[in-house]
């Protein structure tokens, strides 16, 4: 199974990981990573908006699960950040997938924070293979999607 972890945002991270998948617990290890990347929010038109870039990376990666950080807005939010780019890239890849037939399992930054937080990525390998903290970020979106995601839930 093909997941693509995406951290959304001004600076949008992703890492893609190659799984087999079984009904068990299973934790994939770093000879699995097939690639990273990290984008910047362009939100011109045409081939070099982020929207196109978007587009062209999922349809080409062609991933079976997009594992997708779900950015939750609170008081705290709208008083710390405004962060417009990761509402729009979290509409455009729901909207992108849906158009190519591919699931999108939401989960909230902390809990693939939780999951995999950055002792356990190092102990295991991955600090080593993705050093880009947002294509990180999208890489514990992947790996968490590993033990959260149920097929059609």
């Amino acid at each position: 199974m093909r997941i693509m972890g995406i951290d959304p945002g001004g600076t949008t991270g992703i890492s893609i990981i190659d799984v087999t998948w079984d009904e068990t617990r299973y934790e994939p290890t770093p000879d699995c990573h097939v690639e990273s990347h990290q984008i910047e929010a362009s939100w011109g038109t045409g081939p070099d908006s982020i929207g196109w870039k978007m587009r062209n990376l999922i349809r080409d990666v062609c991933p079976d699960l997009i594992a997708l950080e779900k950015f939750i807005i609170t008081q705290q939010t709208v008083r710390f950040t405004r962060q417009p780019d990761a509402l729009w890239i979290i509409g455009g890849t729901r909207f992108i997938a849906d158009t190519l037939l591919i699931p999108v399992h939401m989960q909230p930054a902390s809990l693939a924070k939780t999951t995999w937080d950055a002792t356990r990525l190092k102990d295991t390998g991955w600090a080593r293979v993705v050093k880009q903290k947002h294509a990180r970020d999208a890489l514990r979106h992947a790996l968490t999607a590993c033990v959260t995601y149920k097929d059609g839930v």
